[in-house]
């Protein structure tokens, strides 16, 4: 098992415990804290504050940024057996589900990146991303 796997797992377990936490514990200080650190995954393993993070249930958002590095890691997006997630938990603590400029900006980004690229499919998919309609319904060209 690779060290982001066993990490996901710990992370998974860990995120459960603190989910029972939130629907117990309302101190402020408390939550203050959780909203302070990095103990969020992305995909590619790096640690996040909930607030640097965007809610994959938000699908312009999936549509527009870089699935990697701006969503938590799969683990942290799955439902348990019995139909729980820690997304609730990481959106009371600051998870991101809109879009703002500075999201515009990094999709922007991302999408120059996608275009240089050159390789094959990354044109298509950069016209794609390029066209993700949001706020409000808007077609935005980044």
């Amino acid at each position: 098992m690779d060290l982001i796997t066993q990490a996901g797992l710990v992370n998974v377990q860990w995120s459960h415990q603190l989910q029972q936490f939130m629907g117990r514990i309302y101190d402020a200080q408390f939550l203050m804290y959780w909203h302070q650190v990095a103990f969020v995954p992305n995909a590619k393993g790096t640690l996040h504050k909930p607030s640097q993070l965007y809610d994959p249930r938000a699908t312009e958002l999936l549509a527009l940024l870089n699935p990697d590095p701006s969503f938590p890691a799969p683990s942290f997006c799955d439902e348990d057996a019995s139909g729980a997630s820690v997304l609730p938990a990481l959106q009371q603590l600051g998870l991101r589900s809109s879009a703002g400029l500075d999201t515009l900006l990094q999709a922007a980004k991302y999408v120059a990146a996608l275009a240089d690229r050159g390789g094959e499919g990354d044109e298509d998919e950069a016209v794609g991303r390029g066209q993700v309609c949001v706020c409000g319904g808007s077609c935005l060209k980044l």
